[in-house]
């Protein structure tokens, strides 16, 4: 480079300016400088991108002796250049490497400390902790639905419901003198207003409560997250965790909720058409011995089959996220060992392992 200025944004102001650098090929070379002094940005310019990533520059001065050539940086410009016994001349580097030395020696680094000037960040590798503590108190939420209350509520207007059948029931059983009678329509008519105005409240309700509880169980989950500890994360792919927070986060909003309050609306629809039917005609009850059966076996084969589809659907979608998660971190190296296409290939088998497996579920739900 020979006097070469970069930026983040044509908008911005340079971060590197006026950098001459000449590496020979093969050399090892060190960057060190104060935090913030441009490092990674120096090895963003080179690699003809200015993104920064983390862990890939270290400024712990114990090992630029090492090195065959040292680069010292301060506020986006090289100050000197060299052999590290070159720089060991520069007053505030040597003061800074024998600090670290004597640390070393007394093997007393204080990582709790969250206070230092600006004469002691130069190559500090010390942190600024917080000592606040990030843990707030759990709050805890009272009160549990009782068995009681969704018991009235599903069997409230169902019950209006069959009761109205009934009532249409023994309207057209009278004679066509007596259904002419003004009281027969009339309640009638009061008994559908109040399966209508049941079933709105029922379903508000539900829904209500079904959502607020989605919403207690991300909360929960995002805590369990934050708090776990670093064997949890290390243990599972960053993909697997974005999974639970998104796909399975949307069921328990959208499908789940639906897909409940159908069954059950369904449930005791049926359990009470039984009920009427039976009451008429007992007999006919003798044919849920045969069906009864037939359809557990049915559930039974179905459940098992579409569980398996969507567990090989969920899992085939974290390698998705992990992928991309994984890419996007190391985006610098990937892109400095030229290996864009092997990455965008991968990617492009995983989606359509993962479209593969959603079509078996969407086939299976029909």
């Amino acid at each position: 480079m020979n006097k070469a200025s970069f930026t983040w944004d044509s908008s911005q102001s340079p971060k590197l300016i006026e950098i001459y650098l000449n590496v020979n090929a093969g050399s090892l070379v060190g960057i060190i400088g104060a935090i913030g002094s441009c490092k990674s940005s120096l090895l963003a310019a080179i690699l003809g991108e200015m993104s920064l990533i983390d862990g890939s520059i270290t400024h712990h001065v114990q090992f630029l002796p090492e090195f065959d050539h040292c680069i010292l940086l301060h506020h986006g410009k090289i100050e000197r250049q060299g052999l590290f016994s070159e720089l060991l001349k520069i007053d505030k580097v040597k003061q800074a490497y024998e600090k670290h030395q004597t640390h070393s020696e007394e093997n007393s680094q204080r990582s709790d400390s969250n206070v230092y000037d600006d004469d002691d960040d130069f190559m500090n590798p010390i942190e600024i902790i917080d000592k606040s503590s990030i843990v707030r108190e759990e709050t805890s939420i009272n009160g549990t639905i009782s068995g009681d209350v969704w018991l009235k509520l599903f069997t409230s207007s169902y019950g209006v419901y069959d009761v109205t059948n009934k009532w249409l029931s023994l309207w057209s059983s009278k004679s066509e003198v007596k259904q002419r009678e003004k009281h027969y329509p009339n309640i009638y008519l009061g008994l559908l207003i109040c399966t209508l105005i049941l079933a709105l409240l029922r379903a508000d309700y539900f829904f209500h409560v079904i959502l607020r509880g989605a919403s207690v169980l991300h909360n929960n989950m995002f805590k369990g997250v934050l708090y776990s500890s670093l064997r949890f994360h290390e243990s599972n792919p960053v993909g697997r965790i974005l999974n639970r927070f998104s796909k399975d986060q949307q069921i328990l909003d959208e499908s789940l909720p639906l897909t409940f309050f159908d069954t059950i609306q369904l449930l005791i629809m049926v359990l009470g058409s039984i009920v009427i039917i039976g009451m008429a005609n007992p007999w006919v009850l003798l044919t849920l011995i045969i069906i009864i059966p037939a359809f557990l076996w049915l559930r039974s084969y179905y459940v098992n089959t579409s569980r398996e589809i969507k567990r090989l659907e969920s899992i085939s979608r974290s390698l998705i996220y992990t992928l991309f998660s994984s890419t996007l971190s190391g985006l610098m190296t990937v892109r400095a060992f030229k290996v864009e296409d092997d990455f965008v290939n991968s990617f492009i088998d995983k989606v359509n392992a993962n479209t593969r497996a959603f079509f078996m579920f969407l086939c299976s739900t029909r």
